[in-house]
């Protein structure tokens, strides 16, 4: 995963239950037993003080497969460094490329955006399956609530204190688009080659703006292209 200070991390566990946060001084004291507290910790809500501690500290950009480098075998570190050379675009197993030419409906969602929802749509060629079926309704699936992947923390520049941020409905439509769109070769897609309707339980987490999902949409819209609407 890519988040937006530019730090990178790898492996599914640790972009969905990050470890809390701990003083310097015992950063480098982590013992078995500290796997055991992580468990609990990541079952509390992130309102609490623990699961406040073990967000992230920034937005998570993006996410991507990686070449498989032997020198990570002898690295302990899941924060050690890669780059844009390690990412690959696996192939998709054709059968899933075959039902989104026949589909008569696209549902991406539920489920955790970065490590259940996206790694499906940057395998190579599912976005442009995705845009080259123009016919059918493309419907997100907002969560109910937000999880560790949807929410970070941030110290407050007033208090001093952590406070929790959240991605919206427009973060969540710009991270299944830009998913999409990699490599497809189109400067600006249209938002409704991916996505062409929302929907949302009744109380969900996730604020939704309409005014920002409509500057969006605008902002990449081209002749011929429409803005989503949203349902609940």
């Amino acid at each position: 995963a890519i988040f937006k200070d530019d730090t990178r991390i790898r492996g599914q566990y640790q972009i969905s239950h990050p470890h809390p946060r701990l003083p310097p001084a015992e950063e480098n004291q982590r013992d078995r037993s500290d796997s055991a507290r992580h468990k609990e910790v990541t079952k509390s809500s992130i309102h609490s003080q623990a699961g406040l501690r073990s967000l992230h500290q920034s937005q998570i950009y993006r996410v991507a497969y990686l070449l498989r480098d032997p020198t990570w075998q002898r690295k302990q570190n899941a924060n050690f460094g890669w780059s844009d050379r390690h990412e690959i675009y696996p192939a998709p197993n054709p059968l899933l490329l075959d039902a989104l030419s026949n589909a008569n409906c696209i549902v991406f969602g539920c489920g955790s955006l970065f490590t259940s929802v996206l790694p499906s749509l940057v395998l190579d060629g599912v976005g442009e399956a995705v845009a080259r079926a123009r016919s059918v309704p493309k419907v997100l699936l907002l969560n109910g609530w937000h999880d560790r992947e949807t929410c970070w923390s941030e110290t407050d520049t007033r208090s001093g204190e952590l406070v929790v941020r959240r991605m919206d409905a427009t973060d969540f439509v710009k991270a299944i688009v830009d998913a999409l769109d990699q490599g497809n070769g189109r400067q600006i897609p249209l938002v409704t080659d991916y996505i062409t309707h929302i929907f949302f339980p009744s109380g969900t987490e996730i604020d939704i703006d309409e005014s920002s999902l409509a500057e969006y949409c605008k902002s990449r819209l081209q002749e011929g292209g429409h803005m989503p609407s949203s349902q609940s």
